[in-house]
């Protein structure tokens, strides 16, 4: 870690113009020129010959963010991520054009093997998302295997889902697609040599290192590439991310193989730097075959993905009840609750372009009242992405206790730092040269957020935030401290992940998801009175609805029968 700091420290100066002006390390000896290193690895690697390229491979690929604790996150568990088997991957690149095409089927690993070609602790982790845990999101519950088809082609990036190509904008709710993906084509040791040597790439040595060369990829990232024995050993980059910032990246490319007279690794281990070093992917190389003739179809371009435009992002509220609105519009809901005093919203999913969205339509719903609250459901990064977007706007983030350290460090805190894409709250701080300190509201079980002291004349607007996950084992194998949220006057149940209603006229699950039995667990314990179930994806739908799907079920993790509670007699009636 300590290597990898002063590595880190070194880049981030030269990105702000501060390139050391030495030409001699500290014994005296001069380093060496970056384009006569990586001339004598392209002559060893084969590179200078290599036009196109196709190789086969397995292994494991993550879900990033998506782990079932923060903890393991920001302590840096490697293993956190749920992880799947990944079986005939291929990946064919085309140099001249910067186009590739990578294919492979996703499943859930098996025990024991768990990651096919993969031996010793690569092999089987034992980690959370392995059997039987199978814990966190991703689709780590799906056993069905998931056929993945991932195309870039110049500015165009698709993915092939069905027989229908489908354009991509961003990666991880961050940078755009097409750059991500033409950026892993440079992270390949040959596409690292080819961009470094090409006319006017002005490779660079790293600052007291004599076998690190850095270059800048499409005018704005970063790339270093370690040199050693006149092979390409390992890439790194950053990348802008919602929640990290500049997320850090690298690829470690062990046991060389000469294929045909181009020498390729037969290992790829990679991190991303979220706090700790996690591995997002893992593959064992089978086959390697250079100069590979590609059919022009392979890269062309679907006339559906031509005429696409990016989606605007926009907000579209639904009135729920008297001061409740839905704010729709995009993959991702967040739900608008308005107190005497202020305005509470539930979730801020994705990134801070959406917070923005959600908050100006929020001030255009009800102008005169602040944004106090933000409730954050759980961690996983496409439901965490947007909360510091209102903590620009001066909103709490209320969520479970066990989040409040992950989010002090990983996205408000440490060393992370938002050079490559400022948010509201980096230009914020930036402007006012002073760091904003977030402020939280703790859940451990439940907590209660009303507007009027108990005893007033006035029926108070409530909200109860409940902890969903709760139970040994817990109910939900999603996220341990997954929170749903409940309005006892409008009898509304928010929710994120766990359910969401069929679409109009879909024939209802056989069986009832474990996020469905988690729910009714919630309902039955607390007698919650629900008439209406509303999800962070998707539409709201009615409770008979819900119950038709839950039916009369035991849970599997033997919590006890769930039985649906009757209309409480309570005062929540």
């Amino acid at each position: 870690m300590a290597k990898s700091r002063f590595v880190l420290v070194a880049l981030l100066a030269l990105m702000i113009g501060s390139m050391s002006t030495r030409t001699q390390t500290q014994t005296g000896q001069a380093p060496q020129d970056a384009r006569t290193l990586l001339q004598a690895a392209a002559k060893n690697m084969g590179t200078d010959t290599l036009k196109t390229l196709q190789y086969s491979a397995t292994g494991m690929i993550a879900a990033p963010g998506q782990g079932f604790d923060p903890l393991d996150e920001r302590v840096g568990v490697p293993e956190n991520w749920p992880r799947f088997a990944v079986t005939d991957y291929t990946m064919t690149i085309d140099y001249a054009t910067m186009s590739s095409r990578e294919e492979y089927t996703r499943t859930a690993p098996v025990y024991a093997r768990n990651y096919p070609g993969l031996d010793g602790g690569g092999g089987e982790h034992g980690n959370q998302s392995d059997p039987p845990g199978l814990r966190g999101g991703g689709f780590i519950n799906d056993p069905a295997p998931r056929r993945i088809n991932q195309v870039v082609s110049g500015n165009y990036a698709w993915d092939i889902q069905g027989n229908n190509p489908v354009r991509q904008w961003s990666y991880l709710s961050g940078i755009d697609a097409a750059e991500y993906r033409q950026l892993e084509i440079v992270m390949e040791p040959h596409g690292f040599i080819k961009a470094a040597l090409a006319p006017g790439a002005n490779p660079t040595m790293v600052p007291g290192r004599n076998n690190q060369v850095m270059i800048t990829v499409l005018g704005k990232y970063k790339v270093v590439g370690t040199v050693q024995q006149n092979l390409l050993t390992d890439t790194q980059t950053w990348i802008a991310h919602p929640i990290i910032g500049d997320l850090r990246i690298t690829h470690g490319y062990t046991r060389w193989k000469d294929f045909g007279g181009v020498k390729f690794y037969t290992d790829n281990h990679s991190h991303m730097f979220a706090g700790g070093e996690q591995d997002p992917l893992q593959y064992r190389i089978l086959d390697v075959k250079a100069n590979v003739t590609i059919p022009a179809s392979t890269f062309a371009v679907p006339q559906a993905v031509q005429q696409a435009t990016r989606p605007v992002v926009r907000v579209e509220p639904q009135k729920l009840a008297e001061g409740v609105w839905l704010m729709a519009g995009g993959s991702h809901n967040s739900v608008l609750v308005e107190f005497r005093d202020f305005l509470a919203v539930v979730e801020a999913p994705q990134n801070d372009e959406r917070s923005q969205a959600v908050i100006a339509e929020v001030k255009r719903l009800v102008p005169n009242k602040p944004i106090r609250y933000v409730v954050n459901t759980h961690h996983h990064w496409d439901h965490s992405g947007g909360l510091r977007g209102f903590v620009a706007e001066g909103a709490a983030i209320v969520t479970h206790d066990e989040n409040i350290p992950y989010y002090r460090q990983i996205m408000f805190g440490g060393n992370n730092k938002w050079t490559l894409q400022p948010d509201r709250l980096a230009k914020l701080e930036a402007g006012t040269n002073m760091p904003v300190n977030p402020q939280f509201v703790s859940v451990t079980n439940r907590y209660l957020l009303t507007d009027h002291a108990w005893g007033s004349d006035s029926a108070p607007k409530m909200m109860e935030v409940y902890l969903t996950a709760g139970g040994s084992p817990a109910f939900t194998s999603h996220d341990e401290w997954m929170l749903a949220v409940y309005l006892p006057t409008e009898k509304m149940l928010i929710n994120a992940d766990l359910y969401s209603p069929p679409a109009q006229g879909a024939k209802p699950p056989a069986t009832a998801p474990e996020g469905v039995v988690a729910l009714g667990q919630l309902i039955r314990q607390n007698r919650l009175n629900v008439l209406q179930h509303v999800p962070i994806h998707g539409r709201p739908g009615t409770q008979d609805e819900f119950a038709k799907i839950l039916g009369n079920k035991v849970p599997p993790d033997s919590h006890g029968p769930l039985i649906l509670p009757t209309a409480p007699t309570s005062s929540r009636n």
